[in-house]
């Protein structure tokens, strides 16, 4: 939190910020455990989501849209920040074109994991809805999603950063390693940009079912494993 004028404190949240360390900047200012309590509030969330919303505190992170607030210094600060968030990505994500008045409860927090994922996994917008494509069309066809950025959440749980992956670290256990389980993991992996959220609304469906990063951080798409074997060979 960066106090920015006499009475205004800005927080801004990054698109990518993982649960544990949005909850750590709020106990600071309001006591351990006061951003779980004001998260598991469902007043504090628009009207028209309580009913959508999963019942677990940590996976509501992807219901606040990333953006810069300006809270009032006062001991509610995480009640301010989650009504805004919230509000925010309401506005946003229906203004967007988004239908969810009418959308299944369980098929909403479905679209909010693979949100996460897509967030965690693209650096570039234009290749967000065809990663959102491929994973929904893996869920379709029930392959592994296979995505790397949910083995570095893994690891990141247990206190180590990965920036990048050897095949020893994928056998890591845990139930949000998309490459050890089938389907998606038990909730979402940090909280997505407009971007990444707009990705699994309108996502664009290829012939591709594999990728991997690129040095310059795209991606490289593939349509069969073996083509993707090939192109991991020769491009990296």
């Amino acid at each position: 939190l960066l106090t920015t004028k006499p009475h205004d404190v800005q927080f801004m949240l990054v698109p990518g910020t993982r649960y544990e360390e949005l909850a750590g900047a709020f106990n600071k200012s309001g006591g351990p455990g006061s951003f779980d309590r004001e998260m598991s509030d469902d007043s504090n969330f628009p009207e028209s989501m309580r009913l959508l919303l999963p019942p677990r505190a940590e996976d509501r992170i992807a219901f606040l849209l990333p953006e810069t607030y300006f809270l009032a210094p006062a001991k509610d600060q995480s009640a301010q920040f989650i009504r805004r968030a919230s509000a925010l990505w309401l506005e946003r994500i229906t203004n967007s074109g988004a239908v969810i008045e009418n959308i299944d409860k369980h098929k909403l927090f479905k679209l909010a994991v693979i949100a996460s994922i897509v967030e965690s996994e693209a650096r570039k917008a234009e290749e967000r809805p065809i990663l959102a494509g491929i994973f929904i069309k893996r869920l379709a066809k029930f392959m592994p999603l296979q995505s790397c950025a949910t083995v570095m959440y893994c690891w990141k749980e247990r206190g180590v950063d990965k920036r990048k992956l050897t095949y020893k670290d994928l056998q890591i256990d845990s139930p949000y390693n998309t490459y050890k389980y089938q389907g998606l993991p038990p909730g979402p992996i940090c909280a997505p940009s407009e971007s990444s959220w707009k990705s699994v609304f309108a996502p664009i469906y290829t012939d591709y079912l594999f990728f991997f990063a690129a040095d310059n951080g795209s991606h490289i798409f593939s349509r069969t494993y073996q083509e993707h074997i090939k192109k991991q060979k020769t491009i990296k």
